[in-house]
């Protein structure tokens, strides 16, 4: 079998309490946004909806579960977790936080930036 990486960065890595942290931090987003939207939708439907340009609907039930906007409220957590851990299994620590970090990261500056700038900015 041929290997182009060196053996020390293609070791799996173990993932840190920080790490985890972050991991389990866009795991209760996902899942917060997935069972409590009716709740989250408060203070999260307004931001996004006017970062996206798109209505999101405060409805209840899952009849929206799969349009753009609210989509990536609970994919980007999910695709995050999954690409650290695929991270962490390559030995690739940074790409790790990166992933855990950018839904994060996204989603404060959506919620930052609505709530935090003066209105005529918006």
């Amino acid at each position: 079998m041929i290997n182009y990486s060196d053996t020390a960065s293609a070791t799996p890595v173990r993932a840190s309490r920080l790490m985890a942290t972050l991991m389990g931090l866009n795991g209760i987003v996902s899942s917060a946004i997935l069972f409590a939207w009716t709740y989250i939708a408060l203070f999260v439907a307004e931001p996004l909806s006017w970062a996206t340009w798109m209505p999101i609907s405060r409805g209840h039930g899952f009849t929206g579960v799969l349009d753009y906007p609210f989509v990536m409220l609970w994919v980007m957590p999910l695709i995050g977790i999954f690409g650290a851990w695929v991270g962490l299994q390559g030995g690739r620590k940074p790409l790790a936080y990166a992933f855990v970090m950018v839904p994060l990261g996204m989603l404060a500056m959506v919620m930052g930036w609505y709530h935090l700038v003066p209105t005529d900015w918006h």
